[in-house]
């Protein structure tokens, strides 16, 4: 395969003169520009090149802009040589665009035409020969918008996070941690991201605004991460001291540590009114339901899942889904009604022990998942059964992006992220990512 050729280049400079008719001039105090931009005769190709980075390389498309930008320029005011009239001048000029934009992991183009801006303009008026000569910038495409959504991956065997912009599936620079990391979590409003490091009783707070390492707190043997609605507030649990660390975001101090009493407890999932956390524990077999408010143990539930190890609340609020290791093997899938706080009777199961299940935001479905299985369930959360499945090597951990249009599938083994269609699933990308990626979420 070809060496890549070119970085990406995100602006393009143009320049061009326009004639003031005789006997006219332009206003002394005011100038007014109006930019019009068509962008009918470009398009874009992506073409499979080998690109190097430090000390690796591996396999991309270089998605490249080409062919020409028609741009109408109009300046006024422009008077008579008695000072008359608010008439204007204008001249259409013709920009060659011909450079590689961005590197993606997919041939398949993520890219709006609408995006391209004037992102700065001058006019200098050359009075000898009555021109005005304009220069300017374009840009190509707009980063680091409000609108940035990022896939990131905890990659335990080099300390590190990958960072992946879904927009246009590229992998960006990624963040160094001090630890190995064991689980990822990011805010419901997509503004930080949480990291794990149980064995070394660490959480590591990011910044998704500035791609950087904000703080990081002393927690003891942290398993497990939930948020409130608004963001404001982390949960995080610690299943070896049986407490709860609630971190309060505007502040980012610890306000308080609730007991649990015990250990054992694997899970924890907040409910979406943020008022109560659920907490699984695998060695006592039940469920603890802890008001928020009031920061104490309201129920105790026994379940009825043989070690209870992980809980997920679906996106509509209405059911948690507890999987439970069966001791002869496989696991189990137990379904609680959050307004009864009670057990319904559907159940699935498993052959294998599952180490994920993944809601979309906005469909009826969830995927679970096993790290030593191939095989991947889709669940309809609307009847509480399984309708399909699909294979894929290696699934440690998937998210959804936040439309529900693409799953992210991170894979340990081959230290990769397999992309693929919410809808139909189809495989849509391979991205290449840091070594050992335990856990995603985007």
């Amino acid at each position: 395969m070809v060496p890549c050729q070119g970085t990406n280049e995100h602006t393009k400079d143009f320049e061009f003169s326009i004639k003031i008719p005789d006997g006219y001039a332009l206003s002394e105090y005011e100038l007014n520009a109006d930019v019009t931009l068509n962008t009918d005769q470009l398009i874009c190709v992506a073409k499979p090149c080998e690109l190097q980075e430090q000390d690796e390389s591996y396999p991309v498309y270089g998605v490249r802009l080409q062919g020409k930008l028609s741009m109408l320029a109009s300046f006024s005011p422009v008077h008579n040589q008695y000072g008359q009239g608010t008439a204007a001048i204008s001249k259409f000029h013709t920009i060659p665009i011909n450079q590689i934009i961005y590197y993606t992991s997919t041939q398949t183009i993520y890219y709006d035409f609408n995006q391209i801006t004037v992102e700065s303009m001058t006019v200098t008026e050359s009075l000898n020969e009555n021109t005005l000569i304009i220069n300017g910038v374009l840009s190509l495409m707009q980063e680091h918008s409000d609108l940035d959504v990022y896939a990131f991956t905890a990659n335990q065997n080099d300390n590190t996070l990958s960072v992946i912009d879904t927009s246009r599936m590229i992998l960006l620079q990624p963040i160094s941690l001090s630890y190995p990391p064991d689980k990822i979590a990011i805010t419901p409003d997509k503004a930080y991201t949480f990291v794990l490091h149980s064995n070394d009783n660490a959480v590591t707070m990011i910044s998704n605004d500035t791609l950087s390492v904000i703080t990081v707190f002393s927690i003891d043997r942290a398993n497990d991460i939930g948020f409130s609605p608004n963001s404001q507030t982390v949960y995080i649990l610690s299943g070896v001291s049986g407490t709860i660390t609630v971190i309060d975001m505007e502040t980012q101090v610890i306000l308080n540590t609730i007991s649990l009493t015990g250990s054992g407890f694997s899970s924890i999932a907040i409910d979406p009114n943020g008022q109560f956390a659920y907490i699984v524990n695998s060695l006592a077999w039940s469920i603890l339901i802890v008001d928020l408010n009031l920061a104490e143990i309201v129920v105790v539930q026994p379940s009825t899942s043989d070690y209870p190890y992980l809980i997920e609340i679906d996106p509509f609020g209405s059911f948690a889904y507890i999987l439970g290791e069966v001791p002869l093997g496989g696991s189990t899938i137990k379904i609680f009604d959050l307004s009864s706080f009670t057990f319904i009777d559907a159940a699935l199961f498993s052959n294998h022990l599952d180490s994920f299940l993944s809601f979309s935001p906005n469909q009826s479905i969830a995927i679970l998942g096993a790290q030593k299985s191939d095989e991947i369930y889709i669940i309809d959360t609307s009847q509480h059964e399984v309708i399909g499945s699909f294979s894929i090597d290696n699934p440690g951990s998937a998210a959804f992006t936040p439309d529900g249009d693409f799953i992210y599938i991170s894979q340990q083994e081959q230290n990769t992220v397999t992309v693929l269609s919410a809808v139909d699933f189809t495989l849509i990308a391979v991205i290449p990512v840091g070594a050992s990626p335990i856990s995603i979420t985007i």
